[in-house]
């Protein structure tokens, strides 16, 4: 028998992808909680048995989708051997990674955080602190940075 504990992580991430993919079609506000579990396939209990509402859910899938992007941003940067440069292209190839990986997740994480006021903004603008300082890394103080993009392509 599967561990209770096991169930309810697959219960959780059941319905906070499925939250992903009715935001990623039609946004935040207009998806519902009947959109996810039509999408989850789960009873209205299961739900609010996990979740108090949709926002909890949501603040859920941001935290779990930072979490796991800041994760492998930092595994790449750390595996990365050579100078700052070459740090900083693993950590962004990570970033593409996780982006091509679950396409809703990074969707949510990337352009819908904002939807849920302050929880949400607070979350992404402490990963982008996070994912700034991953991909500052090695870079010394003085470093030679572009000015513009058109400098750095």
């Amino acid at each position: 028998m599967l561990d209770q504990e096991v169930l309810r992580a697959n219960r959780r991430l059941r319905l906070t992808n499925a939250l992903a993919e009715c935001c990623a079609e039609r946004g935040y506000e207009a998806t519902t909680v009947g959109h996810i579990l039509v999408r989850a396939r789960m009873a209205r209990a299961t739900f609010y048995a996990e979740f108090a509402n949709k926002e909890a859910a949501f603040i859920d899938l941001l935290q779990r989708g930072t979490t796991e992007l800041l994760g492998r941003v930092e595994a790449a940067c750390a595996a990365a051997d050579g100078d700052w440069h070459v740090h900083l292209e693993a950590g962004l190839g990570a970033v593409l990674d996780w982006i091509a990986a679950d396409p809703p997740v990074a969707d949510v994480c990337l352009i819908h955080a904002q939807a849920v006021a302050d929880s949400g903004g607070a979350i992404q603008r402490g990963a982008i602190r996070k994912l700034v300082e991953l991909l500052r890394g090695n870079a010394p103080a003085d470093a030679a940075r572009p000015a513009t993009i058109e400098d750095l392509l």
